[in-house]
């Protein structure tokens, strides 16, 4: 206790150093420049506060505008220390303010050598690199940072502005849109997504393939204005009508994307894909009689069409024929000996006739196996267990395990029932 009092006395807030630190701080956030370079420098002279008061005292001259005083202390940091990390970053803004562009750049290299992930410095050398109108470079620089922080939105929305200077609209509004989407108060990137569109139709001369384009962007009107002028040229085919049902399914019009998708499906009868898309829409309708009559049709066309067969083994399970049901997913077995969820629908199927059906453990334990991350089965395991009048403890530990499970994948849903279960049994025992 003695030790940890000790160092709370050294280097905590009460400390001069941290005081002065403290006392800087607050002094530059009031706009006191010059009295908090004197609190700053105090701070400077001990290793617990000198990174944080050189990066307030950089501010301070900053905003001052004493940039030989700011070179002076930053050449004095690097003295000491090449690595610091705060030294680099203000130099590098210091060469970027007096457009020393290169030389900027070289500090936000050696600040990533530092630190591979570091975002900000993959932002600001991207716009330096645009400023310097080196755009190849500035799309290179943006890439590796979407790929180290895929969903940040300034990672996405710098790579979209690298993209436009290079005039690949397309790539751009795909970025500034999911932009759009991560952050819909986002007003410059909407602006930015309606000139990359503008752009695009300026400089797109295939008028299906711009359609696409703002479909693939979740643009479903604009992209059904450029599908209606395709079919006005008399490209009546089953792809444009497919896709025109996407259009109306991503506005919400299901009827006429029941429509556009039966008209694709007369065009090419042993297309299974629209046939697929009216079955899954009347499904989440409730009208599941009539979604069977479509995924038959794809069963007719393709027998071991995975989607159908499942959707059908579903319909039969839901209806109280598991024994009907097991032949669908014996398709898809036989097609994949992998597939842990057609493994998991067979060992319910086995459950809900036990034990006419047999052990549906075997079932779940190759459902398990076939992707060990899977919380279903596990679950699953531990109804059969309770079912079959196993011990309590065996129960308990397979729904331990699905809940551990559940939770790794995000499924709150799944995650309540075993911790439901888990309740019951803990609670009886």
């Amino acid at each position: 206790m003695c030790v940890l009092e000790d160092l709370y006395r050294r280097y905590g807030p009460s400390t001069p150093e941290g005081e002065n630190l403290r006392r800087g701080q607050e002094l530059l956030r009031e706009g006191a420049y010059e009295q908090a370079l004197g609190y700053f420098d105090l701070a400077q002279q001990h290793p617990r506060t000198s990174s944080q008061a050189l990066e307030g005292k950089l501010e301070a001259l900053l905003a001052l505008e004493k940039y030989d005083d700011a070179h002076r202390t930053i050449d004095a940091a690097l003295k000491d220390f090449p690595d610091n990390a705060v030294a680099c970053r203000y130099r590098a803004l210091l060469y970027a303010r007096e457009n020393r562009t290169d030389d900027a750049i070289a500090c936000i290299d050696h600040l990533l050598t530092l630190d591979p992930d570091d975002e900000k410095a993959y932002l600001a050398k991207s716009e330096l690199l645009v400023k310097k109108g080196d755009y190849q470079a500035a799309c290179r620089t943006a890439e590796d940072l979407l790929a180290r922080h895929p969903d940040s939105e300034a990672a996405n929305f710098e790579a979209a502005k690298a993209f436009f200077a290079l005039k690949q609209y397309d790539k751009a509004l795909s970025l500034f849109g999911k932009v759009v989407r991560m952050n819909p108060s986002n007003t410059n990137a909407r602006k930015a997504e309606r000139r990359s569109v503008e752009k695009l139709r300026r400089t797109e001369n295939n008028e299906l393939r711009l359609a696409l384009t703002l479909l693939d962007n979740k643009m479903y009107t604009d992209s059904l204005r450029h599908f209606a002028g395709v079919l006005a040229r008399g490209e009546n085919t089953a792809e444009i009508h497919y896709f025109l049902g996407k259009a109306y399914k991503g506005l919400g019009e299901t009827d006429r994307m029941i429509e556009a998708m039966q008209q694709a499906a007369e065009l090419a009868p042993r297309s299974t894909s629209p046939l697929l898309e009216i079955g899954e829409q009347l499904l989440s309708e409730g009208k599941a009689d009539q979604a069977m009559d479509y995924f038959d049709r794809v069963l007719k066309i393709e027998p071991s069409n995975r989607q159908a067969n499942m959707r059908r083994g579903e319909y039969l399970q839901r209806a109280g024929r598991p024994g009907e049901a097991d032949p669908y997913y014996d398709r898809i077995l036989d097609k994949n000996n992998n597939d842990a969820e057609a493994y998991l629908k067979k060992g319910i199927s086995a459950m809900d006739r036990y034990p006419a059906a047999g052990n549906p453990m075997l079932y779940f334990d190759k459902a398990m196996e076939a992707d060990p991350t899977y919380a279903l089965p596990m679950y699953y395991r531990g109804q059969f267990q309770l079912l079959s009048g196993q011990k309590t403890r065996y129960a308990l530990e397979s729904f331990n395990k699905a809940a551990y499970l559940a939770a790794m994948s995000c499924d709150e849903d799944l995650l309540e029932k075993c911790r439901q279960a888990i309740r019951e049994l803990t609670q009886t025992s």
